[in-house]
């Protein structure tokens, strides 16, 4: 398909083109939305960082995946989902080094995980995904894989 073609297509679709630079950055007008009844306004898509975290996977650059998080950002997907097990905290880093200059303007997302629901773990994790994060607050702090998960 060529590059015109691409590009009608595209805007067909409803995608919104925008230069910067020498870049140009496609993105849908999606808005955000409510999480449920809370006053935190999500993206209907998230930046999932399971990958950024590189255990069990194989390939995976710390400058690409940044690159992959910002270009995310800039086509205002701004809800970024990350877990204490994504590399033990790796993904987490990551997701800082590429959006804490604009930390105001994006939700994290991020879990803590079923063994660490102790009173004092869940503080632990909190804390350790509050420096990993570079930031002093996280927006939806959620139990990854709980309990009835595995049957």
């Amino acid at each position: 398909m060529t590059v015109n073609k691409q590009r009608l297509m595209r805007l067909q679709l409803g995608f919104i083109e925008t230069e910067v630079g020498l870049l140009t950055i496609w993105r849908l007008p999606w808005g955000k939305r409510p999480l449920g009844t809370s006053d935190v306004q999500i993206t209907p898509i998230l930046m999932g960082t399971w990958q950024a975290g590189k255990k069990m996977w194989v390939g995976v650059e710390d400058s690409e995946t940044t690159k992959a998080i910002r270009a995310a950002f800039e086509a205002e997907i701004t809800t970024i989902d990350t877990a204490e097990v994504y590399g033990d905290g790796h993904s987490k880093q990551i997701v800082a080094q590429a959006l804490s200059d604009v930390r105001e303007q994006v939700v994290y997302a991020t879990k803590v995980f079923a063994n660490h629901l102790r009173h004092d773990q869940v503080i632990e994790a909190c804390d350790r995904s509050l420096k990993n994060l570079f930031t002093d607050y996280i927006d939806l702090y959620q139990i990854d894989w709980p309990s009835g998960s595995f049957n």
